[in-house]
């Protein structure tokens, strides 16, 4: 499914959506997908609505156009579609090519903008770094040709991530240019008709290692021209073999590997023109070879590594959504006895009346824990009518410490004192510095506090045989080990509708 404008749109990971998506056990129907956006924070509610009403839907929602889930943004008098592609379309042409499905969904506000990764910015250090070294170090024509190595290196790379699942706005733009349709459905002909297998390598790979070697050589090695014309000459094999393909194999131009060639042929008119033949030490054409056969075994190297990731993903995804079928999950989860606590009254937190209760066993110096509050937390706070949590210390007064006992009274009186905002803001703070004396600065209990309550709520712990921490109870059932905790948030709207196992308020 291609939807690389709806998930850039929703500021969604592409693999990570797709991951998820691919291993839901209804994959692909429209529950499979409402959910994936629900897991990674898209609160959506799917609903068949006969296009009469559509008038009445807000700005922005996901319909399906044209067979795939889009971004239907309402303009002045047109609609704007995300999806593989942005397009617009008028209200007619709209109706024609959607279904009666409409998702309203919840866009996170202020959601962390994905930050340029550590790697990219030091690779775009690298090129303005090697593009400042030739202008100062070498002649005008030997700085261009490196430029133009840059330039094939920085293309390459692209469709090299694109294999992967990597979405490319480079190759997108260079393929799509004003109709992206029918030109990248030619880049992606000749792509896929590329069978070429050099130790898992493809042309389009090698582009890579050709253009990585040429940088090497023209920065490493003085006076290396005659090896980098002879270099460059060689290339007009595979310039000619690409045009082989377009014009008589597929017959169709793709732009990006007319742009790859265009390269290969500047840097083919520089050498000839520009580059002197002078003569070379005998080991250097021994050293160019070994540079490119280093070259070549580290990308095929790379390559197989993330091939034997996407094949991981594959077989992880067909494994997941076996694991992540509901009845599945709720099998496994009512096997264990139900545990029924008496103490619910402390540090309670959500609604009374919510249909979702989860117990929180957990130890405010145990490291695992921190993440564990923010997920029940989180809950809460995407599902606050449905999700309620009591969090349940391991205390038990006579064996603890001093420090233990006063942290755990700061505690309660912020939860009797302060808001439930509040409360959950100062242990949310602790687990972030662990720093008692800090706490103490914001939390004023004038005198002892008693904390009997909780020395009850420890005692029920230990008599239920919950010393581990942490450890999440689901109205009464404790969460299957063989899941991961977060494995919640996929089921989490299912628990909420299944009338035989939520509660009616506590």
């Amino acid at each position: 499914m291609k939807i690389s404008s709806l998930l850039k749109k929703l500021s969604l990971d592409k693999q990570e959506f797709h991951y998820q998506f691919e291993s839901h056990p209804d994959y692909p129907s429209n529950l499979a997908f409402s959910d994936t956006l629900n897991l990674l924070g898209i609160k959506n509610e799917a609903y068949i609505l006969e296009k009469e009403f559509w008038d009445e839907l807000p700005d922005e929602y996901i319909g399906i156009v044209d067979g795939t889930f889009s971004i239907v943004k309402k303009e002045q008098k047109d609609y704007k579609i995300y999806s593989e592609k942005m397009m617009s379309l008028t209200k007619n042409q709209l109706y024609e090519k959607s279904t009666n499905l409409v998702i309203l969904f919840e866009k996170i506000e202020n959601r962390d903008a994905k930050a340029v990764s550590t790697f990219n910015v030091i690779l775009y250090m690298l090129y303005i770094s090697v593009i400042l070294y030739s202008i100062i170090k070498f002649t005008w024509y030997e700085t261009l040709f490196n430029i133009l190595s840059l330039a094939g290196i920085f293309i390459s790379k692209e469709l090299f991530k694109q294999k992967f699942g990597t979405d490319s706005s480079i190759v997108t733009n260079i393929c799509g240019g004003n109709n992206a349709t029918a030109f990248q459905a030619s880049c992606d002909k000749i792509f896929d008709s590329d069978r070429t297998n050099i130790l898992g390598l493809k042309i389009s790979d090698i582009s890579l290692v050709y253009f990585l070697t040429t940088i090497f050589i023209g920065l490493l090695f003085p006076f290396s021209s005659s090896v980098l014309k002879i270099t460059t000459l060689l290339s007009l094999t595979a310039i000619a073999y690409s045009f082989f393909v377009q014009i008589f194999v597929e017959k169709v131009l793709c732009k990006i590997c007319m742009t790859i060639n265009i390269i290969l042929i500047l840097q083919i008119l520089i050498s000839i023109s520009c580059f002197t033949w002078i003569e070379i030490d005998e080991t250097f054409p021994i050293i160019t070879i070994m540079l490119f056969v280093t070259v070549f075994l580290s990308v095929a190297y790379i390559n197989s590594i993330l091939l034997q990731r996407e094949e991981y993903k594959k077989s992880s995804s067909k494994s997941m959504r076996f694991i992540r079928n509901y009845k599945i999950f709720k099998h496994i989860l009512l096997t264990s006895d139900q545990i029924e606590f008496k103490s619910t009254k402390a540090f309670f937190v959500g609604k009374k009346t919510a249909k979702i209760h989860i117990s929180l066993i957990s130890n405010p110096y145990c490291r695992f824990c921190k993440n564990a509050h923010k997920l029940v937390i989180d809950l809460i706070a995407r599902y606050p009518v449905d999700v309620s949590a009591q969090i349940r210390f391991n205390y038990v007064n006579e064996s603890q410490d001093s420090e233990y006992s006063e942290l755990l009274s700061y505690f309660k009186w912020n939860y009797d004192n302060k808001s439930e905002h509040e409360f959950i803001e100062i242990i949310d703070r602790w687990f972030n510095i662990n720093n008692i004396i800090e706490i103490n600065k914001i939390s004023y209990p004038l005198s002892a506090i008693d904390l009997s309550e909780i020395t009850e709520i420890g005692i029920e712990n230990m008599i239920a045989g919950l010393d581990l921490t942490p450890t999440i109870i689901i109205n009464g059932y404790m969460f299957p080990k063989i899941y991961d905790r977060e494995d919640i948030y996929y089921f989490i709207d299912k628990l909420v509708d299944d009338a035989d196992f939520n509660l009616h308020g506590l």
